[in-house]
């Protein structure tokens, strides 16, 4: 294993960060997986006021979801709350998901 790929299986394995979720994909059956959470609060310009529109992006590994979730149809659920998939994006490394999530 690279020195990469070891940082990335503890920081999934690592219980202050990751916690288990469940990714929805229908019509195929709900899929375990381990999920990590980080503020995502893009800055939002108008003219000449600057705010912030606050959210969270979770993180999924792609050896557990191998096909790109689908913004508005997939879900993950994290501690019983649903949450509907905004947007995703690919990490540089193509190691995992990183899905702008909200509260369903």
């Amino acid at each position: 294993m690279t020195v990469f790929g070891d940082a990335m299986a503890r920081l999934f394995t690592e219980p202050a960060w990751a916690e288990p979720g469940t990714f929805t994909a229908p019509p195929a059956a709900p899929v375990p997986v381990t999920v990590y959470r980080a503020r995502h609060d893009p800055q939002i310009t108008l003219d000449v006021v600057t705010m912030r529109s606050p959210g969270w992006e979770a993180h999924v590994l792609q050896a557990e979801v191998p096909m790109r979730p689908r913004p508005g149809t997939d879900t993950l659920t994290i501690n019983g709350v649903i949450y509907a998939i905004r947007d995703v994006e690919e990490d540089a490394e193509r190691t995992e998901w990183r899905l702008d999530i909200l509260e369903a």
